[in-house]
């Protein structure tokens, strides 16, 4: 009736689409505002019994309204891929490797879809040295050892001088 909408809040903002892709739901809210009940005669913002008449009578009073949305983007069934590469030569670790591209229609987002890399044993080639490593295991010795090797220099010379800086205080007080 026009006096339940009229005791009525305004609505509220839409909500953002209730899905990323493919169709979903925006709604909606409002609520009783009783500041308005003089409509039905009371004095605002009218007693607890009051009230609860006015929502009886308006029981049926929409509070809530929900329209269909889509954002747009299509949602897949499935992560699609391309084939897998031909496996790549070994290299000097003993490694080969292929990988595949995570393929979408146009319009489609699916961040759970990524590429992938798969790797596999096999025999090193000829003219690999076993001693020499490459250059990512020297950077990786230069820049562990390094700042290791200085920490224990650093420790080492404290301990000196906090055992050189006690023995002179006990000569001093002697």
């Amino acid at each position: 009736s026009a006096s339940c909408t009229a005791v009525m809040s305004v609505w509220s903002e839409w909500s953002v689409c209730s899905e990323k892709c493919d169709q979903g739901v925006v709604r909606r809210y409002r609520d009783f505002d009783f500041t308005k009940i003089g409509v039905f005669g009371y004095n605002p913002p009218g007693t607890s019994e009051e009230q609860n008449k006015v929502r009886e009578i308006c029981k049926d009073t929409p509070t809530l309204e929900e329209e269909p949305c889509t954002s747009g983007v299509a949602c897949t069934p499935g992560c699609k891929y391309t084939e897998w590469s031909a496996w790549s030569s070994c290299d000097c670790s003993g490694t080969q490797t292929r990988d595949r591209v995570v393929t979408f229609p146009e319009g489609v987002i699916d961040a759970t879809c990524q590429s992938s890399k798969d790797t596999r044993s096999c025999s090193k080639p000829e003219g690999c040295t076993e001693t020499a490593p490459d250059s990512g295991d020297a950077t990786l010795a230069i820049a562990v050892g390094l700042p290791v090797g200085i920490l224990g220099l650093c420790i080492i010379a404290g301990s000196l001088f906090l055992i050189g800086g006690r023995s002179g205080d006990q000569e001093e007080d002697e």
